[in-house]
């Protein structure tokens, strides 16, 4: 099995500002247990904002991944149609909503990061957590091409330990890490400043910004 173990050592990848990097994977898919364990090094790494989103289209061969939702994979679907790819598959990851890489690579990952941390949004998030709740602070302007930008709420178990009992992974007793509960659309973005106290949202959670119709991801945060 390849070991993610110092794959991301030394510096953030993630040098000029905190990236979303997305995880498409499932208990299902005898390919995605590698990119799970690489997922599980990365989300520690400063500068990373890790959301591992579980779909459903390999339910079929065997077992039901507990942590599914059919919204999850429409999400992978839109990106792939507002991308022009054919097919999606996993484990796939998706760095800013813009970079692809296969989930298990973890060079194609780490330069993917690379690459989208030196692209200037020009918006940033910050997110503090006080006796209130959450508090989400968004100031900068985006440019002009990034449609309508959506200010999004995920929710998120950091860890969780599975038991898969039949499928391609039968007999695993697997950790899965920042496991997104549910995705909210909370409001629209008007440049250049949104602030808000979240209540009514689990503990853990990251905000991001993201363009229109799966567009590009503008500025991330998560709770540490």
């Amino acid at each position: 099995m390849f070991i993610a173990a110092g794959v991301f050592a030394g510096p953030a990848l993630a040098k000029d500002k905190p990236v979303l990097v997305e995880l498409y994977t499932s208990q299902g898919c005898s390919s995605c247990p590698d990119a799970d364990v690489l997922f599980q090094d990365l989300v520690k790494r400063p500068g990373i904002v890790g959301l591992a989103f579980h779909v459903d289209y390999w339910d079929y061969i065997g077992w039901q991944d507990i942590f599914a939702r059919p919204e999850f994979t429409q999400r992978q679907k839109s990106y792939a149609k507002q991308h022009g790819a054919k097919m999606v598959y996993t484990p796939q990851v998706v760095v800013q909503g813009r970079e692809f890489a296969v989930g298990s690579k973890p060079m194609d990952v780490a330069q993917a990061i690379k690459t989208q941390s030196h692209d200037d949004t020009g918006v940033s998030v910050r997110l503090t957590r006080g006796a209130g709740g959450v508090s989400v602070s968004i100031t900068g302007t985006p440019a002009a091409q990034v449609a309508k930008p959506v200010v999004f709420v995920a929710e998120f178990i950091p860890s969780q330990q599975v038991s898969i009992q039949s499928g391609e992974n039968a007999g695993r007793v697997w950790t899965y890490t920042n496991i997104v509960t549910r995705l909210t659309p909370l409001a629209p973005y008007s440049a250049p400043k949104f602030e808000r106290t979240l209540t009514g949202f689990g503990d853990h959670i990251a905000v991001f910004v993201q363009g229109a119709d799966h567009g590009p991801v503008l500025a991330a945060d998560i709770t540490r």
